[in-house]
């Protein structure tokens, strides 16, 4: 093999991040890492180094092979979904010369590149490197990116801000070595209140902040997950202290290294050990744990505080062309922050797409403001934070420049999905293709979509929850099913027990048929809306009764004589399942 080098990224020295610790540091171990996997690399192009192996090498460095034979993907670590202008500008070099062609935003709040060849795998993650960004944890049994709620550090109704606390706690996770060889992956998330939790619930380790007597600190929760025997998680702790942060965190991850199933991935996550060893005694092993953590007392903490930079760019606010389409826009896109006078703005990204030179772009303009103003968010969008709002004109126009559909509802392009069979070898259908017919359908359908408040659905290409299928409103996970021939299909979930519970599954459905059941859904309850405060109130009460109905009139399918579209997947040109396996 031939290594190239990258170069052109060389002027963003990443020397502000590391003055004002915004960011995690990286393990001193990581060249080294880097080295090694870069002669697992080379063993493997030689022949001397097998597919498992290799497998076991790369995922923990967050290298994931993908459908197209030879390509990888390489996933970049950006706790709570935040990079600063400058780290992605530098990203967008280093694929543009890599020749990458483009990223993708995860639900983990991560980008990563696609379809990149071995060869660029040692520049590109050297060039990360000098970015003061690592992609190790970002696959295999480590301990992956830390979600932050994109409300955190600036929503009036947060406790206090969280996202120090994920910065501290990844930078103590990811410097040691046992972090990297769990017997499955350990999901950490943060959320702002008790009153808005979310993914807290839904991780193995989760942390909700809250102030008792005056003294910040949390609500632990354990074993939350949305795969396979999905469960939210058990409360371990009303309240830690924020000092004892690590501590806990610490505690449970060796407790999960001494206690996960080490033989059997399929019962390795930690809501497995509750399953087999019951609440009562998971729970006083954890606490066990944690009180054996604080008595050896080798992690004292004192949180960090970040000290962002914010400016005024040298660009002059302009006053929009269009008022009556930039303040509908607004409406639908901008938020105000409890900062006064600042905004913050979503740029939707439909399934998590875009190019480098999109990215090399926005970040030349949001570079302006400071470096607190980019955050990837778990819809797999940008939000674009601490914009004063007599720039928001010249958001607008930017957005309208790179070519977003900045005229549509919101719930237009908010639906999300994984990467599913288009490149995830794991997947059985075409999420991002259902994804992109949905969005069709409800931009065609005449419904009034901007009377509909922000829902989430989202849909898996597999039984995975790579986009948490059932933590949304409304949620598909692909399937097989069977006509008289096989057809993609997904199973659909409705959310219908409140905020806080996982969503049921209540049928299935045919991937053609998967847009017009949404629309069908949506138009029932704008019919009802007036007798609902909400889409899940109107889903606990009628909506699972009208979903139930609409399934019906969708089977049985067509025969394949009477309609072939049935058993073509979305964007596919070959039948359903030929020359490749369904799972």
């Amino acid at each position: 093999m031939v290594f190239p080098a990258i170069t052109s990224y060389s002027t963003f020295v990443p020397s502000l991040i590391i003055k004002h610790n915004i960011m995690y540091t990286i393990p001193h171990t990581h060249t080294e890492d880097i080295n090694q996997l870069q002669s697992a690399i080379r063993e493997y192009g030689e022949g001397r180094l097998d597919e498992d192996s290799f497998k076991a090498a790369r995922t923990p460095m967050g290298i994931y092979e993908q459908r197209k034979d030879k390509t990888y993907l390489v996933r970049v670590r950006c706790v709570g979904g935040y990079i600063s202008p400058a780290q992605l500008q530098g990203l967008a070099e280093i694929a543009q010369e890599a020749e990458v062609s483009y990223f993708h935003i995860t639900t983990r709040q991560e980008i990563q590149f696609h379809y990149v060849t071995l060869p660029w795998v040692k520049p590109i993650l050297e060039a990360m490197e000098r970015l003061g960004l690592s992609s190790k944890g970002g696959g295999g049994n480590t301990v992956r990116n830390i979600l932050v709620d994109i409300r955190a550090g600036i929503d009036t109704d947060e406790v206090f801000d969280v996202y120090p606390y994920a910065v501290d706690l990844t930078s103590f996770l990811i410097a040691q070595e046992d972090s990297f060889t769990l017997p499955r992956k350990l999901k950490i998330a943060f959320d702002i209140s008790e009153e808005k939790a979310d993914y807290a619930l839904i991780n193995d380790l989760g942390f909700i902040p809250r102030i008792v007597d005056g003294k910040k600190g949390f609500k632990v929760y354990v074993g939350g997950s949305v795969a396979s025997k999905p469960t939210t998680g058990w409360l371990i702790y009303e309240f830690i202290p924020e000092e004892e942060l690590l501590h806990i965190a610490y505690a449970v991850k060796r407790f999960f290294s001494e206690h996960g199933d080490r033989k059997n991935r399929h019962s390795a996550r930690i809501r497995h050990i509750f399953y087999r060893l019951g609440e009562e005694e998971t729970i006083r092993l954890i606490r066990q744990y944690a009180e054996q953590v604080k008595a050896e007392n080798k992690f004292p903490y004192t949180p960090s505080e970040i000290r962002f930079q914010s400016l005024i760019p040298k660009e002059k606010p302009v006053l929009p062309d269009y008022t009556s389409t930039f303040e509908r826009w607004k409406k639908r896109y901008a938020i105000s922050q409890k900062q006064q006078g600042l905004y913050a703005v979503l740029l939707p990204i439909p399934q998590g797409t875009i190019t480098p030179e999109t990215l090399r772009k926005l970040a030349g303009f949001v570079s302006g403001f400071g470096e607190d103003v980019i955050r990837f968010t778990t819809r797999q969008h940008i939000q674009l934070r601490n914009i004063p709002g007599n720039y928001l004109p010249n958001v607008w126009l930017l957005f309208r420049e790179l070519g977003f559909e900045t005229e549509l509802p919101r719930l237009c392009n908010d639906i999300i999905s994984c990467t599913g069979a288009d490149t995830c070898r794991l997947g059985t259908c075409s999420s991002q293709g259902a994804a992109k017919a949905v969005r069709r359908k409800l931009i065609e359908s005449g419904l009034s979509l901007d009377d509909i408040e922000t829902i989430r659905i989202n849909i898996s290409g597999c039984i995975n929850s790579c986009a948490q299928q059932v933590w949304s409103e409304i949620g598909f996970s692909g399937r097989v099913a069977r006509g008289d021939k096989a057809y993609p299909a997904y199973t659909v979930y409705a959310k219908t027990e409140g905020d806080h519970q996982l969503g049921k599954a209540v049928g299935v459905i045919s991937a053609k048929d998967l847009p017009d059941l949404c629309a069908g859904l949506l138009e029932k309850y704008l019919e009802k809306k007036k007798d609902y405060p909400s889409f899940r109130t109107y889903l606990g009460k009628e909506g699972v009764a009208d979903l139930e109905e609409l399934l019906k009139a969708f089977v049985p399918i067509p025969t394949f004589e009477e309609d072939k579209n049935y058993y073509f997947d979305w964007g596919a040109t070959e039948i359903f399942g030929a020359n490749r396996k369904n799972k």
